[in-house]
């Protein structure tokens, strides 16, 4: 006699009945996991910017600096822009024919980007030491009505820091 090896309508009823229910449980919260998650990739990506501008600064031995830029060249004040980070050796914040662009950042996808910081807030630098340009920093992220802040302090160091209401 042979067997058969499938299902019984009553197995796959079962089966359908428990994803169904599960779905109903979980459909709700998906928005809110769409939202966190691009807040999360956000902060990261800005992160990692950070981090690589430090270490090339530290590798180069050369002023490096991050900046939000329109045309790639001059700096701006709008970090919803896309972010350029170059070696800045004559410190004046804007790629010359001196300075290497290292990497380009595509701008923000989603979201509100501002840096609270002193004395600029139109770049933000690092020495080849690893120390901010006397500079402490705040980057502050805002995406539906929550979000993130990025503090550096003037050693290069950076925390992060989850904000409930912007």
């Amino acid at each position: 006699m042979q067997k058969n090896s499938g299902f019984t309508l009553l197995e796959l009823l079962s089966a359908i009945a428990i994803v169904a229910i599960l779905s109903s449980i979980s459909v709700p919260y998906l928005p809110d996991m769409v939202i966190n998650q691009r807040r999360h990739v956000e902060q990261k990506r800005l992160l990692a910017t950070l981090s690589y501008a430090r270490s090339m600064a530290i590798s180069h031995g050369k002023f490096v600096t991050v900046c939000p830029s329109t045309d790639k060249r001059h700096c701006v004040s709008d970090w919803q822009q896309s972010l350029v980070v170059f070696t800045d050796q004559d410190t004046k914040a804007n790629v010359d024919e001196h300075d290497t662009v290292l990497r380009r950042v595509n701008a923000l996808a989603y979201g509100k980007l501002h840096l609270k910081a002193f004395p600029s807030t139109r770049y933000f630098r690092f020495h080849p030491n690893g120390f901010s340009d006397n500079q402490n920093g705040t980057f502050a992220y805002c995406y539906q009505q929550q979000g993130w802040q990025l503090i550096l302090n003037r050693t290069g160091r950076m925390r992060e820091e989850m904000v409930s209401h912007c």
